[in-house]
């Protein structure tokens, strides 16, 4: 089957997001090969549904992110449905 991963990014935000782990090879001579299928706020954790979609819980901006503290908008948390058949 397919693995997924989610790269928080603390030092690089555009970095944050979902990514896909793509092997190829087998035993010691694997590779594995990240690939980004969707950029995300701080990605926070996943789940597969009973619905075949993959959940996904980010904590968007918060009252720490220069940007959010120079406003007086909530925080943007959220969970986000992606759709099955990645």
């Amino acid at each position: 089957g397919l693995r997924y991963a989610l790269d928080f990014a603390c030092a690089k935000s555009e970095d944050a997001g979902l990514y896909r782990l793509d092997a190829e090879g087998k035993g010691k001579d694997q590779t594995i090969t990240p690939k980004k299928i969707v950029a995300l706020d701080k990605p926070a954790a996943i789940a597969f549904g009973d619905d075949g979609a993959l959940y996904i819980a980010v904590f968007g901006k918060t009252d720490g992110d220069e940007e959010q503290s120079e406003k007086e908008d909530p925080p943007t948390g959220q969970v986000i449905r992606l759709k099955p058949g990645l």
